[in-house]
């Protein structure tokens, strides 16, 4: 990662190498090749519909079956 600056307490640390920059109105999507990646113990912070939530395991099953997309 060299001198790339990092939150401290961070859920996760993601270093990429960006290989493609496109372009949609008032934004950009990069897409990177990850060359280093660290997860932390601290929670993920989730912003959905302009309020925080948490996430939380659960052993109950799904009513819909959920994609995986990796």
């Amino acid at each position: 990662m060299g001198r790339t600056p990092v939150l401290p307490g961070a859920s996760a640390i993601i270093a990429a190498d960006i290989v493609a920059r496109h372009e949609c109105g008032d934004h950009s999507i990069f897409v990177g090749h990850i060359v280093h990646l660290r997860v932390g113990i601290a929670p993920p912070l989730v912003l959905h519909g302009g309020r925080f939530a948490a996430l939380m395991y659960s052993d109950e099953e799904f009513a819909a079956p959920v994609m995986d997309l990796w």
